[in-house]
């Protein structure tokens, strides 16, 4: 099979198109979502649930253990409120955040305490970042406790069982 020479000259450029596709700036990506991080930080400690939701996607979910997903600005922001009755503490701390080379998509693993009267939890998360627009937005958010669950009561041996 021949190729024509204008065919060879669209693959040629769309390859040089690809080969010089410009490589995101990953350090400074990382440091954007880590100033995201403070941003959320900060708005513990104002008590502001509005500031941590607006933080998150629109379509953004947490999956807090235990409970059902929470989706959207809105029962995120919900779900944030219930921290202020409790006059809670709660501080994020990042281990490693990954960005894509592509700049767009990013993942951050880290640690958490959080502090309300007499509970004292710690444990650890991972969020999904994606850029929208020239924004960090988290898409999904997600995080256990380092504290184990009460051990079940033994079971009770039932005599007819066999």
């Amino acid at each position: 099979m021949r190729l024509s020479r204008l065919t060879l000259f669209a693959a040629t450029l769309a390859l040089t198109g690809f080969a010089c596709q410009k490589k995101a700036d990953t350090a400074a990506e990382e440091t954007a979502i880590r100033a995201q991080n403070a941003a959320w930080n900060a708005a513990v400690v104002a008590k502001s649930d509005s500031a941590m939701a607006a933080i998150y996607a629109d379509n953004g979910t947490l999956m807090p253990p235990n409970e059902k997903i929470v989706t959207g600005t809105a029962a995120i922001r919900s779900f944030f409120a219930m921290l202020w009755p409790m006059n809670a503490n709660l501080v994020i701390t990042s281990t490693a955040i990954t960005v894509a080379s592509s700049g767009d998509m990013a993942t951050d693993a880290g640690t958490y305490t959080f502090n309300a009267g007499t509970m004292h939890d710690t444990g650890k998360y991972l969020v999904h970042w994606h850029k929208i627009g020239t924004t960090w937005k988290i898409v999904d958010d997600i995080w256990n406790s380092d504290t184990p669950l009460p051990a079940m009561p033994p079971m009770a041996m039932d005599s007819t069982a066999k």
